[in-house]
């Protein structure tokens, strides 16, 4: 606010949206400012709701005010995502903890619709996106959500397997030797393989309820279906990656010769120069 005629020393007091903000005084050209923060929603404000300033005049000058427009835009607010790690289930489905840039104080709730690992496998710093997200509440008006998506990291670990046996009766044969059936934990969908090395009964004779006790259980680790389609398409596509090395040959005649030619380099330490891609 400025006073006219330039007046130094007086003291200005300024209100917004009709409540006390500050007060200052002012400078040799009359000049006076207010700076504080006040909780305003968004909008504009004239007249007597936008900033009044106030010169409560003295033996020399009268009182005098003015008033001046205020307009307050909407925030940007964004959305960030925490991951949250889990234990192996078979599926890519995360949670997250959402953050925010809102104004301290402030009424806000952020939602997401979904969140999702890159895929259901065990592995560290995992990507998870997140879509789906939005704000409410009593102070949303007040903001503009600059994200509906975000992108973070995760962990899934190992889910740990109980194996189960669950013994055959037999009949007496002189030997402690037992069969078992086995049963595990596993996620429902899971190929697995368990087995054992050995399974014996306490005694040889016979009787009921005797304890068999299982031994050398284990699990046979397969490799991935896209693992393998994976395998089975390079060695489909052997000669011709083979030709692109050596630039020259077919791919009926090259993979067996180019793989020999270049072999027989390296060893025989020839100084031949193959073309190779």
């Amino acid at each position: 606010a400025t006073l006219e005629p330039a007046l130094e020393n007086m003291e200005i007091s300024f209100k917004l949206n009709g409540v006390a903000a500050c007060s200052d005084t002012t400078n040799a050209s009359g000049l006076a400012t207010c700076k504080a923060t006040l909780l305003t929603n968004v909008g504009t404000y004239e007249d007597e709701e936008g900033i009044v300033a106030n010169f409560a005049g003295n033996s020399e000058y009268d009182p005098s005010s003015g008033t001046a427009a205020l307009t307050v835009n909407k925030r940007n607010l964004t959305v960030t995502a925490t991951g949250i790690d889990k234990v192996y289930d078979g599926t890519t489905a995360a949670t997250v903890t959402l953050g925010d840039n809102r104004v301290a104080g402030d009424t806000l709730t952020v939602g997401y619709t979904s969140a999702a690992f890159d895929n259901e496998n065990v592995g560290t710093g995992k990507t998870v996106n997140v879509s789906g997200i939005s704000v409410s509440g009593e102070d949303s008006g007040n903001y503009t959500l600059t994200n509906t998506t975000a992108v973070t990291t995760a962990n899934i670990t190992k889910r740990e397997l109980t194996v189960t046996a669950a013994a055959a009766n037999k009949t007496y044969d002189g030997t402690t030797a037992a069969a078992v059936t086995l049963g595990d934990n596993r996620v429902a969908g899971d190929t697995l393989t368990v087995g054992y090395t050995s399974a014996s009964f306490d005694t040889k004779n016979i009787g009921t309820g005797k304890t068999v006790t299982v031994s050398g259980i284990s699990i046979v680790h397969l490799l991935p279906a896209e693992r393998i389609e994976a395998l089975a398409q390079r060695t489909r596509d052997g000669g011709a990656e083979i030709v692109g090395l050596l630039k020259t040959g077919s791919a009926y005649y090259a993979p067996a010769a180019a793989t020999f030619q270049m072999v027989e380099a390296v060893v025989r330490d020839k100084k031949r120069i193959l073309p190779v891609a």
